[in-house]
Order: C-alpha cells, then sequence, then structure tokens
C-alpha cells in the first residue's frame, strides 16, 4: 500500500471514528468458523491486480483465501468490506459525511456467495437490510448476471439506500473476486 492510499484510509478511519472491521476481530473469527465449521484456519489476503486496485478504493475492503491450517487446497474465500450510503437528509460524495456499514461476504470455491453478513451497521436508516433473510437473496451469486432491486433482490421500503449500496457492492465484488487468480 503507498504511503498516500494508507494515509487516505487513515484518515477517513479516524474522520469516521471507527476502523473498518479487520479479520482479526473476534466477529469475524467467529463468522469464519461458523461458515466453515472449522477450529484452525488459514486466510490468506489476495493479492489484486493493478487493473482492479482502483475499483477497490471505491469501497474499503480485501478478499481472503480461506484454508485449513494444514492443507493448501482452498475451502472458499471470503470479503471484508464497507460500503458508505447516504446520511438521512442529504448525501455527499465526501465520505466523512456518509454513514457507512462493514460486512463480510463468503464465497465456495466456485467464488459464488455461500452467505453475506453484515458486521456493524452505522447508518440511521434502514437496518432491515441486516436480516439474515433479507441477505440470504444473494446466496449462490456468482456474478454472471447484475441483480436488479424490485426484480432479484427485494426492495424494502426506508432502506433504498442501503438496499442499492449493498446490491451494488456485491456484484462489483464478486465480479472483482472472478478476476483474481
Amino acid at each position: 500500500m503507498t504511503k498516500l492510499t494508507f494515509l487516505i484510509v487513515t484518515s477517513i478511519s479516524l474522520l469516521l471514528g471507527e476502523p473498518i472491521a479487520k479479520l482479526e476481530s473476534k466477529e469475524i473469527q467467529r463468522e469464519i468458523r461458523k461458515q466453515w465449521n472449522v477450529a484452525d484456519f488459514q486466510a490468506i489476503k489476495m493479492n489484486l491486480s493493478e487493473m482492479d486496485k482502483p475499483l477497490t478504493n471505491q469501497n474499503f475492503g480485501a478478499f481472503y483465501k480461506l484454508s485449513n491450517s494444514n492443507v493448501s487446497q482452498p475451502k472458499g474465500y471470503f470479503y471484508i468490506g464497507r460500503v458508505f450510503t447516504c446520511r438521512q437528509g442529504s448525501c455527499s460524495n465526501n465520505v466523512s459525511k456518509s454513514e457507512f456499514f462493514d460486512y463480510i461476504v463468503f464465497y465456495n470455491t466456485n467464488k459464488s456467495i455461500e452467505r453475506v453478513k453484515v458486521i456493524s451497521y452505522k447508518a440511521s436508516r434502514g437496518h432491515q437490510m441486516t436480516s439474515s433473510g433479507w441477505l440470504r437473496q444473494f446466496k449462490s451469486y456468482d456474478g454472471s448476471r447484475a441483480l436488479t432491486i424490485g426484480k432479484d433482490i427485494d426492495a424494502i421500503s426506508g432502506a433504498t439506500v442501503s438496499v442499492n449500496a449493498i446490491n451494488d457492492d456485491i456484484i462489483r465484488v464478486t465480479r472483482q473476486l472472478l478476476r483474481i487468480e
């Protein structure tokens, strides 16, 4: 990571008052163990090509490959990311004036979605989209097609901005995962 990128990410994290969810957090560790039913695992951060780096800077996150500690074959992949949304009453391109949520997407070895979990939701509206029942709609998504709100994904009254934000980000990161390796 360049010094400028580190400075920007650090500055934004300080402005927002909280760091982005990290692999080392107890909640992320618990979710990984729950998803793949493993006690010990190795999570390897995946490197993005130069072509993909600008896409990642739109929202903040990282891809990981997961394997058992004693086996090199991957059990799956996951993405930990942050999505910025509008504050109630106004939208801004200024990230420091945005609300956000952190989430994790679990992918199988074929790189299609197994599960999505919102880790922390710091937006003032739209909490309904954090429901595991609603997030289940993304299961099996493989990036081969667009997901349309109101057709493929249920709309939620009062959560329009958050629903669109997570939908767009899941499409983006899933397609990005397909280009890695």
